[in-house]
């Protein structure tokens, strides 16, 4: 079975999204093209070092297995040159709908809405993230306040369960996440360097993560956010 599992790379200085992402010497360019694909345990999507994704994110809805989860890390490709790691630099980009099913402990709180995410793994376990530079920094606009209500929720990673009960097996290593221009506002709507939507509501049917504490979350060094 192991020959079944595939790598893809993704290279934003020398790939193609007409590429298939086989091989260092074939890789797409976008995460675009990453998203459309549908990934199987074991399978790996390695992204180039010194690559920039501006305007870009990585939305995953596809689980690996405890054995062989789905990997999401880096690659050199010059083999003598370690450099940067990459970075996806969503801008606002990446948004989908959160909607927590029903009213929280205060009215005041916001429940549903439009969220930008640059990573976010929805309703998956067995899922390995590593060796990535995460920002989703907001455009200055002239007079927005930091905590408003009608500020975009921004995230740099977003773990959400769902509607596939207990979710495990998430792990993110080594990431650097910062410039995340979040809002306070709703602070219940994923505004931070990294969310997981899981304990809230549990005793009203929300689904939850299982084996999500700290020794999960390696090595991630947050910084410069403002949320």
């Amino acid at each position: 079975m192991t020959g079944s599992y595939r790598t893809y790379y993704v290279n934003q200085k020398t790939g193609r999204d007409s590429n298939d992402g086989l091989t260092m010497d074939s890789p797409f360019a976008s995460l675009f093209q990453v998203n459309r694909l549908k990934l199987y345990p074991g399978d790996k999507v390695l992204l180039a070092r010194d690559s920039i994704f501006t305007d870009q994110f990585l939305q995953m809805k596809d689980s690996g297995t405890r054995e062989h989860p789905i990997e999401i890390g880096s690659y050199s490709p010059e083999e003598e040159e370690e450099g940067k790691k990459p970075l996806i630099a969503a801008g606002g980009q990446g948004i989908w709908y959160q909607d927590y099913g029903t009213t929280l402990d205060s009215p005041a709180h916001v429940y549903q809405g439009y969220v930008s995410s640059a990573v976010l793994l929805y309703d998956v376990e067995h899922v390995v993230i590593h060796d990535i530079e995460i920002s989703n920094q907001a455009v200055e606009i002239l007079g927005e306040d930091y905590s408003a209500p009608h500020k975009m929720n921004r995230t740099g990673v977003a773990v959400v369960a769902k509607d596939n009960g207990v979710r495990s097996g998430i792990t993110l290593r080594n990431l650097s996440i910062h410039d995340v221009n979040g809002n306070v506002y709703d602070k219940h709507m994923n505004n931070d360097r990294q969310r997981q939507q899981r304990r809230s509501l549990l005793q009203r049917g929300v689904r939850r993560h299982h084996d999500q504490g700290p020794e999960r979350l390696r090595r991630c060094w947050p910084y410069g956010a403002d949320a």
